[in-house]
């Protein structure tokens, strides 16, 4: 009795630990595929959809002339999540609402309801001052002025002075701030160089930039079709262009057309291109395994943490 409990529990175990290891193999070597298709005609419009080989997980995003949709699918439909966003195409006018008007207003009359005033222009002698109300508002004479003005206008003196003061001390702290500063970023901008002129971290940061490079050609989409008719508004600019699209090596493809038009007086695109990609989890993680395990990544490493 008691073997084939202990013969159960190992069962169970063995098929979890199983369970697992195939889970973590199929996210490491699962591509999770990634398409996109772009159309440019009488309308515009773009689809994106990523998922997994098993499709576990389902990504959709489509945009139509303003209307946008997306979709995530999760375990083959049973749970579905979507957000859609329409552009209105018709707007809403505003009401504008008529003003009565009636027809002694019309006729240049004086105006109805109730309250209604008319304001008529002043002449120019109700305008002038009066000589009298001129005098009364000269300025007082200094003797005028009493002790407590004088203390009071001292007082505010003094206060402008010592705000000044403290302005000009802060402003004065602010510049030896500013400058120590700079003075740290040139240290640290002539370490770094120094850095970068050891052999070793140059064959560091060289083999960064090439394992890089190979990790970003296995991500990148290739080009499944691609028709496209396009212009510059001038002839010379659309040559330009075509001999620049001439260098690039996706260009060149059975299913790949680029049709210049140097007749046209206008800039344009017209066309459909179709991309398609995958990214497998096992190479990112192979990437990071050579940089750990490289010797000079790893005191490059090092030297970045100790600042």
């Amino acid at each position: 009795m008691l073997f084939l409990i202990f013969k159960i529990i190992g069962i169970i175990i063995l098929s979890v630990l199983t369970a697992v290891v195939l889970f973590l193999c199929y996210l490491l070597f699962s591509p999770l595929t990634y398409k996109a298709a772009g159309e440019i005609t009488d309308r515009k419009s773009l689809v994106i959809s990523a998922h997994d080989m098993l499709r576990f997980v389902s990504f959709t995003f489509r945009y139509t002339d303003g209307e946008k949709e997306s979709s995530l699918v999760l375990l083959w439909g049973l749970i579905k999540k979507g957000k859609a966003n329409k552009a209105d195409s018709h707007e809403e006018a505003e009401e504008v609402k008529p003003i009565a008007v009636s027809e002694e207003d019309a006729a240049g009359g004086e105006p109805s309801g109730q309250g209604a005033q008319i304001i008529k222009p002043q002449d120019d002698d109700d305008l002038k001052p009066d000589d009298a109300a001129v005098e009364e508002e000269e300025a007082p004479d200094e003797d005028s002025v009493s002790d407590e003005e004088r203390e009071f206008m001292d007082a505010v003196t003094k206060e402008a002075y010592a705000s000044a003061s403290e302005v000009k001390v802060s402003l004065s702290d602010r510049i030896d701030r500013s400058v120590e500063k700079v003075q740290d970023g040139a240290k640290k901008a002539s370490a770094a160089w120094d850095e970068l002129n050891d052999t070793r971290n140059q064959e560091a940061i060289a083999y960064i930039c090439r394992q890089a490079v190979i990790l970003i050609k296995k991500i990148l989409p290739r080009i499944e079709m691609a028709d496209v008719d396009y212009a510059l508004s001038e002839p010379d600019l659309t040559g330009e262009l075509t001999g620049a699209l001439a260098l690039c090596p996706c260009c060149y493809g059975r299913k790949v057309h680029l049709s210049p038009d140097f007749a046209a007086a206008e800039a344009f695109v017209r066309g459909e291109v179709r991309l398609r990609g995958d990214i497998r989890l096992f190479r990112v993680v192979w990437f990071a395994l050579k940089l750990i395990l490289h010797k000079d990544c790893r005191r490059l490493y090092k030297k970045i943490r100790r600042g």
